[in-house]
């Protein structure tokens, strides 16, 4: 594990590579990586303290048959928030700390009745961001550590962990997101933040099979002294030819805020140059903001310069979409 936001005391950005030599595990820039995560042992020890009962308990669990209440507790529930069965017992409404909500509970719950009250654990996805071609016996991941308001599961999990710890993971593959089939073809790629992860992966598959295609990746974070991922992977590929533009925004280095999708407009007319000429756009990222305010500024970008009206941009992001040529991997 890397850490790719150095001393940034705010936010944490790891790098992890996981080796599946010998695993079987296959893999395409572009798919996504699955992991089980295990919840914290300081929580599960809050949540035994607070249910009053040893955690050799067996509770029967519907897809894991009898499992003792520790393990269901490490592996099976997600003690990341409360269920809305365990707030309805409390008739709350709001959310809140699960161990302590378990604590409220007016009376003590029955083996029988402990997992209708827990979520239970979910795979959590992660975008890919290496190369089977240049990393073919391992796998990385580039991962936010979640920290608010609660500690996130998974994230908090990874970064926790050593080497030559056991990761459960499973490839899952994307039907769309892949690179163009024609390695000749431009790539425009948006992915401030963690969505840079898929596109490390497109420049190492694109370098080591020497495309001539001309790739674009416009890169944002707060800080460039702190956030700016992989930049000595970026410049190398900008040396030896593979990236042909790089265009960053760091938010937060100067008064007025600047992102992505203003490095975007800036360079309008080139970007509808790069379209007109059969490019492929990708986004990767924050679905509620990044990728509504992208979505904009691409239109923006296509009715100024190839003077369409607003319906008319509209209509040729939807053929961009329908023809495979704007691909999304937003979450």
């Amino acid at each position: 594990m890397t850490r790719l936001t150095g001393n940034d005391p705010d936010k944490e950005t790891c790098h992890i590579a996981l080796d599946i030599s010998g695993t079987g595990v296959t893999y395409k820039a572009g798919d996504a990586l699955g992991v089980w995560p295990r919840n914290n042992e300081g929580i599960v020890q809050q949540v035994l303290a607070a249910l009053q009962m040893p955690e050799e308990t067996i509770l029967t669990l519907r897809h894991h048959g009898p499992t003792p209440l520790g393990e269901a507790l490490r592996r099976w529930f997600d003690l990341s928030r409360p269920s809305a069965r365990l707030l309805e017992r409390l008739s709350r409404t709001e959310s809140g700390y699960l161990p302590d909500l378990i604590a409220t509970l007016p009376a003590p719950v029955a083996p029988e009745d402990l997992p209708a009250l827990f979520r239970q654990m979910q795979p959590r996805l992660y975008s890919i961001s290496s190369s089977p071609t240049v990393c073919p016996d391992s796998v990385h991941l580039t991962v936010g550590v979640n920290t608010s308001p609660y500690p996130g599961v998974s994230s908090t999990w990874l970064a926790g962990l050593n080497t030559g710890d056991a990761v459960p993971v499973f490839v899952q593959p994307t039907t769309h997101f892949h690179l163009p089939a024609d390695e000749t073809v431009p790539v425009i790629m948006v992915g401030p933040g963690t969505g840079i992860a898929p596109f490390r992966a497109f420049l190492q598959e694109r370098s080591a099979r020497k495309a001539s295609g001309p790739n674009w990746l416009f890169f944002g974070e707060r800080h460039e002294r702190t956030g700016f991922y992989y930049r000595e992977e970026l410049e190398a590929f900008m040396a030896d030819g593979c990236l042909t533009r790089l265009d960053t925004a760091f938010s937060r280095d100067q008064p007025e805020r600047i992102y992505v999708q203003d490095r975007m407009e800036e360079h309008g007319a080139i970007l509808w140059d790069w379209l007109n000429q059969g490019a492929y756009f990708y986004i990767c990222g924050d679905a509620a903001r990044m990728a509504r305010d992208v979505d904009s500024a691409l239109k923006k970008i296509i009715a100024r310069h190839g003077s369409m009206t607003s319906e008319q941009a509209d209509a040729f992001i939807t053929d961009l979409t329908r023809s495979g040529r704007y691909l999304r991997d937003v979450y």
